[in-house]
């Protein structure tokens, strides 16, 4: 298992390649390749990928701790790179730069018979791996949905936002089920689990990547998400039997997600996903109407 120890670089430190190099060990081939990424900045310098955010310590050793128990049993799940004296990455201020080996592989499509009969049965496994970590610390800034922010969090501000009648009664639908939900199991989730997030080779998964929304939360959310990015039709409704192979799936590998909770977490996923896409058009900021529109279908027929 990969140890997660900070190493924090003096004040007048730059974190450059050659800092990076030193640090690690290693031979970084420049000028570094750029990745796209959502959020962070990502470089690849032959075998390895350069990762540099801005997160705390805090939660970059949280997330860098998980992910070395998933991967001891689950080798999909990439660990960050040891340095030299077994940190895991180098922080200066707000900036956190850690090392991945590069995996070569293709993002997976929501689409196809192998996605849907593979991507919930690794999340199964993952799950069941998680479900034994024994660390049981929240990730700094990442709260669970039980002590949620509903105005204001990592992925919505509602005070920006314009809804419709039926995101409306969505979200306060939503908000009253977590209020009063009943038990459920928690573990490390990966918070974002979408075939966007997962490279394959020949249509099998080969690593899971951003685990920037992991935190400790109800498995059954992964499995909702999952289940909603998989069945969800054009018209909003969800294929019985695609959601019904992947529970099953999902099962078969351990997965210890409840699945008498997956209408209300459907829900919430389906409004996160409205909810992120409209803060984004009130920022100004690149947002995808369709989906918004498609969501809002599968919101109009969960009721």
């Amino acid at each position: 298992m990969t140890r997660s120890v900070v190493a924090t670089a003096q004040p007048s430190l730059v974190v450059t390649p050659a800092d990076i190099a030193a640090h690690w060990g290693l031979r970084l081939a420049a000028p570094l390749e750029p990745i796209p990424a959502a959020t962070n900045v990502v470089l690849r310098s032959g075998p390895y990928v350069v990762r540099s955010e801005r997160r705390s310590v805090k939660s970059v050793f949280w997330e860098h701790d998980l992910l070395g128990f998933l991967a001891a049993d689950v080798p999909e799940v990439v660990a960050p790179i040891p340095a030299r004296d077994g940190t895991t990455f180098l922080a200066r201020g707000r900036s956190v730069v850690s090392v991945f080996p590069y995996v070569e592989g293709r993002h997976m499509s929501r689409t196809g018979a192998r996605v849907r009969a593979q991507l919930p049965r690794l999340l199964g496994r993952i799950h069941a791996r998680a479900a034994e970590w024994p660390v049981r610390r929240q990730r700094p800034g990442q709260p669970s949905f039980s002590r949620w922010n509903w105005e204001t969090n990592l992925w919505w501000d509602w005070s920006l936002v314009e809804p419709s009648r039926v995101v409306e009664t969505a979200f306060a639908r939503a908000r009253e089920w977590v209020a009063n939900a009943p038990p459920l199991t928690r573990c490390a989730i990966h918070g974002d689990f979408n075939p966007g997030n997962v490279l394959a080779v020949h249509g099998r998964p080969v690593a899971v990547l951003d685990w920037s929304a992991a935190r400790l939360d109800w498995a059954a959310y992964d499995l909702a998400c999952v289940v909603g990015l998989l069945a969800l039709e054009r018209d909003g409704s969800i294929d019985r039997e695609v959601a019904d192979r992947a529970l099953a799936a999902y099962a078969e590998a351990g997965g210890p997600g409840e699945h008498d909770a997956l209408v209300p977490l459907l829900r919430l996923f389906l409004l996160a996903v409205a909810l992120f896409s409209l803060t984004r058009r009130a920022r100004g900021e690149s947002w995808n109407p369709q989906i918004v529109a498609l969501v809002e279908r599968g919101l109009a027929k969960l009721g």
